[in-house]
């Protein structure tokens, strides 16, 4: 677990030029306790917007198969959003 920490404070992404959807836990595990923030630091990550969307579930358990089902509809929506402005 210590090396997924070390792994998580040292990336340094490069900010983007477009929309995020951040899907975020409802609920903090232990070890995610010292990075907590209302966007998860993904705010200063884009010059777009920062769409934050609270699943039910732990960091580990919101990919569990009702809460990914989940997550899987909104992407699919958000997508025939995005191709039908393109269209």
């Amino acid at each position: 677990m210590r090396e997924r920490s070390t792994l998580l404070f040292n990336y340094q992404p490069k900010k983007i030029k477009a929309d995020i959807t951040l899907f975020k836990a409802e609920f903090l595990t232990e070890e995610y306790s010292d990075v907590t923030d209302n966007f998860n630091h993904w705010n200063g990550l884009t010059s777009g917007k920062l769409n934050v969307i609270k699943i039910e579930g732990n960091h580990s358990s919101i990919l569990h198969a009702e809460n990914a089902r989940k997550i899987a509809e909104i992407q699919d929506t958000q997508m025939k959003l995005i191709n039908h402005a393109f269209a």
